[in-house]
């Protein structure tokens, strides 16, 4: 059966971007000849799921559509364009409708990409079956949060770590499971 996923790089500080949205500061961190485990996540993906702000951020990289081989689905209420050498799937499902869709139709995970607004819409609704995040060591000081804050309540979910590496660059990747 597969899970979903949300897999991405993030400050010590909590932040996944910077104030204004960028990544720039993850570039520092690259390793030539290490993909911190990337490759083999990516093989187990049958689709991905991201936000319209976390879409348009991709294509504004100016490259070829990164994910190929896997279902594109991009939660968007706005109309926007297909990217360049890629084709993606537009919603205005729920969260809940877009997760059962896609497990109906994929044995492989499903990667929530992003952002923070689309993570805690899932985390809200019990839907990430898995944490896998990258802690770069680095301070922000502002920017977009990993999940962005909930406006009222609580809602606790406990996580069990599953395993942790650490990388010669001193990054660590480590793997939560919601606790049932």
């Amino acid at each position: 059966m597969s899970s979903v996923i949300y897999y991405l790089a993030v400050s010590v500080d909590g932040f996944i971007a910077d104030a204004e949205g960028g990544v720039g500061w993850l570039d520092t961190f690259q390793t030539p000849g290490e993909d911190h485990g990337y490759s083999a996540f990516y093989q187990r993906l049958g689709a991905i799921v991201l936000g319209a702000a976390t879409y348009a951020q991709i294509l504004d990289f100016g490259v070829t559509w990164p994910y190929e081989n896997v279902e594109a689905v991009v939660m968007s209420k706005r109309s926007l364009a297909q990217p360049p050498g890629g084709t993606v799937r537009f919603t205005t499902a729920s969260p809940a409708e877009v997760v059962q869709d896609l497990k109906a139709r994929h044995e492989k995970d499903i990667w929530l990409v992003g952002g923070a607004k689309l993570a805690r819409s899932f985390a809200d609704a019990d839907l990430i079956d898995e944490y896998a995040l990258t802690l770069i060591p680095i301070l922000l000081g502002a920017g977009i949060p990993l999940l962005t804050p909930r406006e009222a309540g609580t809602h606790e979910q406990p996580l069990t770590l599953l395993d942790t590496k650490t990388f010669s660059n001193g990054t660590t990747h480590s793997r939560y499971v919601r606790k049932r």
